[in-house]
């Protein structure tokens, strides 16, 4: 089974901390992990051996730091 680390943004995008839940999931449950983080209001992303496959993006997923800002300033 493969398994499924869930990270949220704490703080605003110039001064965010990202944390992650003390636990690995299934594919599944790393889905709800997710939504239940963002219906309290939280950004988070699930993570596989360091791929994004749900959730926002990590900062450093862009080209560079002007791009990351333009997103991160939309959420």
């Amino acid at each position: 089974m493969d398994l499924f680390s869930v990270f949220y943004l704490v703080g605003g995008s110039a001064n965010f901390v990202c944390k992650s839940l003390v636990s690995k999931f299934s594919f599944e449950d790393s889905q709800k992990e997710v939504a239940q983080l963002e219906r309290m209001g939280y950004k988070a992303m699930a993570v596989k051996n360091g791929h994004v496959v749900g959730g926002y993006c990590s900062y450093s997923d862009f080209a560079n730091s002007e791009l990351a800002k333009e997103y991160y300033a939309t959420l």
